[in-house]
């Protein structure tokens, strides 16, 4: 049992997380007619399968591309091409990668895969099968945060849904939890820009809260505008640099634009 988990753990972490919060999960429920029954007998739990003993009592993130399903778990990233989980493999790669929290998960172009820990990124050119070894030095070479990190307490991908070649990265440091910057890559992930610098008195996305809230979107419409944030929240464009795209104090009859904090998730209306 890597997990030692037990009812009374609920201030202990492992391997920054809470090994015991409320309800412990029970695997991936899944619906075959469309959310009115669900059930959870697949290959991420079945009647042997222990609360405490499992990787899939606490996941981190599912995606699908249609074909392929992926399942981010404390243990390593899984995936399966079955609609209803019946066969759940886990993904291959590095020491690191494999046995550490896999903590987001996303689907770019042409099979390329791209799923991260709390430090660092990976990216996967088989669909997700295998993953090669952090490519933290692309992204910041000889960088200045400790130990060539990208975040240490969480990172956070978004893949442009008008482009998949187009990625964005953000992180939060793991000395403060505040924001270590923003990356765009337009080719896919072989390449990548910075866009977004440390968090500062004049830039304060995260504010020592990332790993709480941390908040990476991409526009549906425009590869080129991406929302970012967690305390406060900003915007990204070419033309603008990053600006306020919200107010964050509130005053009876006046406040237009106010958005409280923290901001866990963001979606876009499709009909606008």
């Amino acid at each position: 049992n890597p997990y030692n988990w037990e009812p009374s753990d609920a201030t202990v972490y492992y391997k920054s997380f809470f090994r015991y919060t409320g309800m412990i999960g029970e695997g991936v429920f899944v619906s075959n007619d469309g959310g009115v029954t669900w059930t959870h007998d697949n290959g991420t739990w079945d009647a042997n399968s222990s609360i405490y003993n499992n990787p899939f009592v606490s996941i981190q993130k599912i995606e699908t591309n249609g074909r392929r399903t992926y399942i981010a778990t404390l243990e390593g990233m899984y995936y399966s091409d079955n609609a209803d989980l019946s066969t759940v493999t886990k993904a291959t790669g590095s020491t690191e990668f494999m046995d550490n929290p896999v903590l987001d998960i996303e689907v770019a172009a042409n099979g390329v895969v791209f799923a991260c820990t709390a430090d660092s990124l990976y990216r996967s050119s088989d669909n997700g099968a295998t993953f090669g070894e952090r490519i933290n030095g692309d992204l910041i070479p000889l960088s200045p945060i400790v130990s060539n990190q990208i975040g240490g307490g969480r990172i956070e991908i978004a893949v442009a849904p008008s482009n998949p070649s187009t990625i964005y990265v953000a992180g939060a440091l793991v000395t403060n939890l505040s924001g270590s910057g923003v990356w765009k890559s337009t080719d896919n992930g072989v390449t990548w820009e910075r866009i977004g610098p440390l968090e500062s008195g004049t830039f304060q996305p995260l504010q020592q809260n990332g790993r709480y809230s941390l908040v990476l979107e991409v526009a549906t419409n425009d590869e080129n505008k991406v929302f970012f944030g967690g305390e406060k929240l900003y915007t990204f464009s070419e033309a603008n640099g990053w600006q306020d795209a919200a107010s964050h104090s509130f005053t009876p009859g006046f406040s237009t634009d106010y958005v409280p904090t923290p901001k866990l998730r963001l979606a876009f209306d499709p009909r606008t």
